[in-house]
């Protein structure tokens, strides 16, 4: 397990390893790294991560002892949507200030890039998934509801699959895709908010899967709606087609069963700290991130991490590596 801390415009990330559930930490030294917008790894020695900030594309086959640096075919404008099959095949959606994106790929490990054609250049940002060489996803919000451009020829050539439409559909889709793999199925998750995306308007989420590869798609099942609040939509961890995870506020509900029914189990609310992130690595075994409310002036505890061995009934602190004293900058 890999956990990489920082903000969306911070000047440094700093990346940390353990692999005896959180009892040991080891820093991994990333020459140059700014702010991570990308990271995958891939097994105990192989990783790959994208610099927002740098606009560049880091990769390792020792465990972060060496990295290779390329520069992205063009200067990031903000967030990297990326994804990567291997430490040398890869995708990078680019958005430019006009709204449009541009996909590229590279199988050099971002020594060249190729620019893919897509169907449209008004895909989501954050919604590119590569799960092989060949087989990848783009979100895209259709006229008569969610779709997803996929491809089986590596982005050579494209389909158009139509999702069924959320209740309030058109409303205003705050996100389609990333679709993702696990348990033998691929999900992917639509976000949709009533008239407005700002804090206090009513919005829902639904989960689609697929049991053939991407040809067929369930009707969303809606995973939750409510008034949007400051730390932003539920944490949605999908571990196979009928175990779902999502942490609400200071609560986490788990499905068994695809969303039919829900048990909803209660976490203890740490004062100044929201959560932002949520891995399950296993059915039982899981980890929840915390950061300050104010992590823009932290300089002192700016994490915590939790783990469940329960599937979420019960959570204890994970001892984390404290950051260097330094500001982080806007």
């Amino acid at each position: 397990m890999s956990i990489e801390v920082g903000k969306k415009g911070w000047s440094k990330a700093w990346l940390y390893g353990t692999t005896d559930g959180g009892k040991t930490w080891k820093a991994m030294t990333v020459a140059g790294l700014g702010s991570v917008g990308y990271l995958r790894i891939f097994d105990a020695i192989h990783a790959v991560i994208v610099d927002e900030a740098g606009s560049a594309v880091y990769s390792t086959d020792d465990a972060g002892a060496h990295w290779w640096r390329y520069t992205l075919p063009v200067p990031a404008d903000g967030t990297v949507p990326a994804s990567f099959v291997n430490t040398l095949e890869g995708w990078a959606l680019l958005s430019g200030n006009t709204g449009s994106s541009a996909l590229y790929h590279t199988a050099d490990r971002g020594k060249t890039w190729d620019k893919v054609v897509v169907p449209s250049s008004y895909v989501y940002p954050g919604s590119v998934f590569f799960r092989d060489s060949r087989n990848g996803w783009l979100g895209h919000q259709g006229l008569s509801g969610p779709e997803l451009f996929q491809t089986t020829d590596g982005g050579r050539s494209w389909r158009t699959v139509g999702l069924s439409a959320p209740p309030i559909y058109p409303g205003i889709v705050a996100f389609v895709g990333p679709v993702r793999a696990g348990g033998g199925a691929l999900f992917t998750e639509v976000s949709v908010a009533e008239g407005s995306q700002a804090v206090g308007s009513p919005g829902s989420m639904y989960v689609y899967s697929s049991a053939d590869d991407g040809v067929h798609w369930t009707t969303g099942t809606r995973v939750w709606s409510g008034p949007t609040v400051d730390a932003g939509p539920p944490l949605i961890e999908v571990v196979s087609p009928t175990l779902w995870f999502a942490a609400i506020g200071d609560r986490l509900r788990v499905t068994g069963d695809a969303g039919r029914t829900w048990t909803t189990h209660s976490m203890a609310s740490v004062p100044g700290f929201m959560v932002d992130e949520l891995v399950l690595a296993t059915a039982t075994e899981g980890y929840l991130l915390r950061a300050r409310s104010s992590i823009w002036s932290c300089l002192h505890e700016c994490f915590r991490l939790e783990r469940t061995t329960d599937s979420g009934a019960s959570w204890e602190s994970v001892d984390f590596p404290e950051l260097p004293s330094l500001l982080p900058t806007q």
